[in-house]
């Protein structure tokens, strides 16, 4: 038995075919989508169809500690707010970012998660690392 590989449109998450150019739901033109920058693809896959795909570049985000990454990082968590390890990586990573404003406001987003492990463990960040 052979795997069926799909293939998503970076755009819309599309199913698309291996060789389109440009996605036919979306017009995303697949070439020039490739060239943005590679954080800018990193928080693009966060709202990606499955969940191993987001966790790769929730995982990337946190290494890359860019503070701008925080509100994208938390919006995930909150987009998808029945996947508890998916949400916790999430806190984890926003725990390597450095200290300020956004980073701030992303953990106080994160306190309104319906998991509570989720929302303490915010809670928790926010009162020792601010």
């Amino acid at each position: 038995m052979t795997a069926h590989i799909v293939f998503f449109c970076p755009g819309c998450y599309a199913e698309i075919e291996e060789t389109c150019a440009s996605c036919p739901h979306c017009g995303t033109n697949i070439e020039t989508w490739r060239e943005r920058p590679y954080v800018e693809r990193l928080r693009s896959a966060l709202h990606h169809p499955l969940s191993e795909v987001r966790m790769a570049a929730i995982i990337s985000l946190g290494y890359r500690c860019e503070v701008d990454s925080a509100m994208p990082l938390a919006r995930c968590a909150l987009a998808y707010p029945q996947d508890i390890v998916q949400a916790l990586e999430i806190i984890q990573a926003i725990a390597h970012l450095p200290p300020g404003d956004e980073r701030t406001v992303a953990l106080r987003l994160l306190q309104e998660h319906p998991i509570d492990a989720v929302n303490r463990r915010a809670s928790e960040l926010l009162a020792t690392h601010l």
